[in-house]
Parts: C-alpha cells; sequence; structure tokens
C-alpha cells in the first residue's frame, strides 16, 4: 500500500488533537499553506519536513517514505499530552519547544524555572 505525505500529516496532527493552525503557528506559515501539504496541492520545503518531523516527534524518513504507514505507537507520548484542554498559547510553546534542540529545550526550562522564582 502507498501512504501519501498528506495523508500522514493529517493523520499526525489529528492524533495530536491540534488544529490546522496550531501546526501552521508552530511552523510560522500561514494555515492555508498548511493545509495545502494536507491536502497534496504543494510539498512542504525540506526544511519545514524536518520542523514538521519535530513537532510531531518523527522523522522524515517516515512522512516521506510512502512505503511507511502513520504510526500511534511512536506517539504514545504524545497521547497523554492533553492537547485539547490547553489554551491557544499553551499549545504554541509546547509545538515551539519540540522543535528545539535537546540544549535549548534544557536553556528554556532553566529559564522558566527563574521566572516562576522570582
Amino acid at each position: 500500500m502507498i501512504y501519501s505525505l498528506s495523508s500522514k500529516l493529517k493523520a499526525y496532527r489529528l492524533y495530536v488533537k491540534m488544529t490546522q493552525q496550531a501546526v501552521a503557528d508552530a511552523l510560522d506559515v500561514d494555515r492555508s499553506t498548511y493545509s495545502y501539504y494536507e491536502t497534496g496541492k504543494t510539498e512542504p520545503s525540506v526544511e519545514t519536513l524536518y520542523r514538521i518531523a519535530k513537532l510531531f516527534n518523527t522523522s522524515v524518513d517516515i512522512l516521506v517514505d510512502p512505503h511507511i504507514s502513520f504510526n500511534e505507537g511512536e506517539l504514545e507520548l504524545q497521547s497523554d499530552d492533553n492537547f485539547e484542554i490547553l489554551t491557544a498559547n499553551e499549545k504554541k510553546l509546547i509545538a515551539k519547544f519540540r522543535m528545539l534542540e535537546e540544549h535549548s529545550r534544557q536553556e528554556v526550562l532553566n529559564l522558566i524555572e527563574k521566572l516562576v522564582e522570582d
């Protein structure tokens, strides 16, 4: 069976309970641009693919290989995120955080801890 990039993008987004607007905001693109990715009208750049993969906690290989299906198992940790009860700003913060490299994530956590202590 062949699995398109567009169908995988939609499956991952729905699985983590994010709207197209929330994903678009996290990627710094227009909602219509992201919508075109999901409908197959356009394809994201390589850079954007890497950002999408980070956001959905997967690999670019899994996204683009037409012989690999959407795998809910690898998103197990994300299913507990409860995105549906978060505010728009909280969703955006989590989405952006997921796209950071590990050392940058630690810097953000340190900053938050410092701000909470003040």
